[in-house]
C-alpha cells in the first residue's frame, strides 16, 4: 500500500529524514522492501524506516567514546535493510571482517501522532544490537535472526528525531552462533557473512491498550479457530473482538474480556474450508481491542484450518496423506521415517554462474539429472516405511551450485518434470499403516523433576572408570543434572564449570526383555554414554532441552539385576550441562493408533 502523503524531506544535517504528514502511515514504493514486514500481524498506522542511513565501521570499537551515539555524522551511506556485505546495500564489503558497525538516521513524527504509543521494530540485526533515540539508550538485543522492538513513546521529540544503532558481530570470538557464515571468504559450504541490519526497520502506532502477541490454534474437526493473546496496557473495561472472514464474508466472531496474557477467544466458523496441499485456503482475521465500543487497537492477520496426525508409520495432513523424502538413524521398529536430506545434484547449464562447485563435478545434463533424481526418489517412494523427504537444495547459494533454481531464483529447467516425479503414488500412501502398540515406563529417571544422585569427578579417571567393578568411593556424590546456571533447558542440581565431567550411577532391572529402549538426554556439549562398560551412544555438539533417542546398543547391554550407567561430557565454550535417563517400552499384542499417551 502506498501513501502519497508521505514525502522525503531534504537532508537534515547529512542524514535523510522522513516526515509523516498523514494519519495513515504507510510505506513508499521507492523504499527497498516496501511491503509490510508482518502481514500476519499488520497495523494500518506504520512507517517503513528502510532506505538510506548513515553507516561506519568501528574498527577500534571506540564509537561510543567518540560520540557516535548522537549528533555525529558517520562516514558512509548504506541502503537498509541490505547488509553491508551485499552489493544492494551500496557498499558490497563481502570480504571485510567488521566486528562492530554503527548506523544513524533521522525521522520526524507529525503532531497528531505524538502522545500515541509508538513502537520501533527491527526485523533482524546480526548479531548484538544497542539502540539510542535522541541520545537516550533504548535497550539492546542479542540474536542474529530474531525480531525485537522498543516502545519509544516518551522518547519522541517535536521535529527531528535521531536514531542510532551500534552492532557487534564478532563471529571469530566463538561467543555467538554463526551457522554457515564464513569466517573469511565464501568457500565450500560456508557463505558470505551478514553483519548489521538485514531486515526491515519500521515504526508503528498502537493504542493505549494494544495486542502485543497472539497464537492461533486451528481445530479442523471442531470447525473453529482458538486464539490466545496478550495485551499491553490498562485492561479494565477492555475487550478483544476477533472476526474471521472467508472471501469477504464474516464467518466467525467472538468477543472476550481482556486478561493480559491469557485472553482466549474461540471462533466457531459458519463456513469450514480446510487448508490443503495444492488447495490452500486462508481466512482473513481482524483483532480489535475495544473500550466502550471504541477501537483502541486493530491488527489484521490470517490463518488456515488443518490438522496433523500420525497413524502408525503414516504422517497425515487433514487425515490429504502427502508424500514428501528421509534419513533413518535407528533400526526400524515401526516408527515413521523422514529423510532430512538427499540429492544435491549439479546440473550443467549454458548460463555463466561464475566459479563454483557442485556434486558430480562439471554437472549432468538435464535429462541425466532427471533420470538420477527419479532413481533416488523412487527408492524413497517405494519404501513403505518412509513418510517424507527433503531434497537438497532448492537454490544455488553463491559458489555451491546444486540447486533446482539459480541464485536469483530463476529455474534451471522445467520444474514441472520434477513435480511429475514427486507426485507418483507412494507405497506409504497405498499400503495400510504399520502400527505397533508400545507402553513406556521409566527405568532410570532423569533429574528434570526430581534430582537423582550420581557419583562424579572432574579429574580424569583411569581407563576402567566405565566398568561396573570400578572403585568410585573416592568420587564425590551429587545431585543431577550437572552444569552451569543459564544453560538453556538445564535443571541444575550440582554446579559444574570445568571442561570435563565423569558421572556414574547404578540401577536395577527385573528383566532385560524390552521391545524398545531409549535414552532420555540433555547434553552440552560432547557426550559418551556407557552401559555396563559398553559404549552405547555418542553425541556431539549441544542441545537446548531434553530429548529421547532410540539406542539399539542399550537393549543389548542391559542385564537382569544391577546395571551401571556411566557418562563422560566434554565442554569447550558457553553453557554446559549433562543429565541422562533410560526409558523402556513393552509391546502390546493389539495394534493401536499413534496418540499422545505413549503408544506407537
Amino acid at each position: 500500500m502506498v501513501n502519497k502523503d508521505i514525502s522525503i524531506l531534504p537532508l537534515v544535517g547529512t542524514a535523510t529524514a522522513l516526515f509523516l504528514t498523514s494519519l495513515n502511515w504507510s510505506c513508499q514504493a521507492a523504499l527497498p522492501r516496501s511491503e509490510h514486514p508482518r502481514p500476519d500481524f499488520q497495523r494500518e498506522l506504520w512507517l517503513n524506516l528502510n532506505g538510506e542511513w548513515q553507516f561506519e565501521v568501528d574498527a577500534k570499537e571506540e564509537g561510543e567514546q567518540r560520540g557516535w551515539i548522537a549528533g555525529r555524522d558517520l562516514a558512509e551511506r548504506i541502503l537498509v535493510p541490505f547488509c553491508p556485505e551485499s552489493k544492494l546495500s551500496g557498499l558490497g564489503l563481502a570480504t571485510n571482517y567488521m566486528p562492530q558497525v554503527w548506523y544513524r538516521r533521522h525521522f520526524q513524527v507529525p503532531a497528531a501522532r505524538r502522545g500515541q504509543r509508538l513502537l520501533l521494530h527491527f526485523g533482524a540485526v546480526d548479531y548484538s544490537a544497542r539502540v539510542w533515540l535522541n541520545g537516550q539508550f533504548l535497550g539492546e538485543h542479542r540474536g542474529g535472526y530474531t525480531p525485537f522492538a522498543f516502545e519509544v513513546t516518551k522518547g519522541i521529540s517535536d521535529g527531528d528525531n535521531e536514531l542510532g544503532v551500534q552492532v557487534t558481530d564478532d563471529l571469530r570470538s566463538g561467543l555467538q552462533p554463526g551457522g554457515k557464515q564464513s569466517y573469511s571468504k565464501s568457500e565450500g559450504c560456508v557463505y558470505t557473512r551478514i553483519t548489521g541490519i538485514w531486515q526491515t526497520v519500521w515504526l508503528e502506532a498502537v493504542g493505549e491498550t494494544y495486542l502485543s502477541e497472539f497464537t492461533l490454534t486451528p481445530d479442523l474437526d471442531g470447525g473453529r479457530i482458538i486464539l490466545q493473546g496478550s495485551l499491553d496496557g490498562p485492561s479494565k473495561g477492555v475487550t478483544l473482538r476477533v472476526r474471521a472472514y472467508a472471501e469477504g464474508d464474516l464467518v466467525g466472531e467472538d468477543t472476550v474480556p481482556a486478561a493480559w496474557r491469557s485472553t482466549v477467544a474461540v471462533l466457531k466458523l459458519k463456513r469450514v474450508v480446510p487448508w490443503q496441499a495444492g488447495k490452500p485456503f486462508l481466512y482473513d482475521l481482524t483483532l480489535d481491542a475495544l473500550r466502550d465500543g471504541t477501537v483502541l487497537d486493530r491488527v489484521r492477520s490470517y490463518c488456515g484450518l488443518r490438522k496433523i496426525t500420525l497413524e502408525g508409520n503414516r504422517f497425515l495432513i487433514n487425515d490429504p496423506w502427502h508424500n514428501n523424502p528421509v534419513e533413518p538413524r535407528n533400526r526400524y521398529r515401526g516408527q515413521p521415517f523422514f529423510v532430512s536430506e538427499f540429492g544435491g545434484i549439479h546440473v550443467k547449464t549454458s548460463r555463466d554462474t561464475g566459479t563454483g562447485w557442485g556434486y558430480d563435478g562439471a554437472g549432468l545434463s538435464t535429462d541425466d539429472f532427471l533420470a538420477r533424481y527419479q532413481g533416488l526418489t523412487d527408492v524413497l517412494l517405494n519404501n513403505p516405511n518412509m513418510f517424507g523427504f527433503c531434497y537438497t537444495q532448492l537454490t544455488d547459494v553463491e559458489q555451491e551450485q546444486n540447486g533446482i533454481y539459480f541464485y536469483d531464483r530463476a529455474p534451471k529447467y522445467d520444474v514441472a518434470r520434477l513435480r511429475a516425479i514427486n507426485q507418483q503414488p507412494a507405497a506409504y500412501e497405498t499400503q495400510p499403516p504399520r502400527v505397533r502398540r508400545v507402553t513406556w515406563r521409566t527405568l532410570v529417571p532423569i533429574s528434570q523433576r526430581s534430582a537423582q544422585i550420581w557419583r562424579y569427578t572432574t579429574n580424569a579417571p583411569s581407563a576402567d572408570w566405565l566398568n561396573p567393578g570400578f572403585e568410585d568411593s573416592g568420587w564425590k556424590q551429587g545431585k543431577g543434572g550437572f552444569g552451569s546456571p543459564g544453560t538453556p533447558g538445564a535443571v541444575i542440581g550440582t554446579e559444574w564449570r570445568t571442561s570435563d565431567i565423569w558421572i556414574r550411577r547404578t540401577f536395577r532391572a527385573d528383566t532385560a526383555e524390552f521391545a524398545l529402549v531409549a535414552l532420555k538426554l540433555h547434553h552440552d556439549e560432547d557426550t559418551e554414554i556407557y552401559l555396563n562398560g559398553l559404549r552405547v551412544a555418542v553425541f556431539t555438539g549441544f542441545v537446548t532441552d531434553y530429548f529421547t533417542a532410540l539406542a539399539e546398543a542399550l537393549s543389548k547391554a542391559i542385564v537382569v539385576g544391577d546395571n551401571l550407567l556411566a557418562l563422560h561430557c566434554h565442554n569447550t565454550v558457553g553453557g554446559q550441562f549433562i543429565d541422562a535417563g533410560i526409558e523402556v517400552g513393552t509391546e502390546l499384542k493389539k495394534p493401536g493408533r499413534v496418540t499422545g499417551n505413549g503408544t506407537i
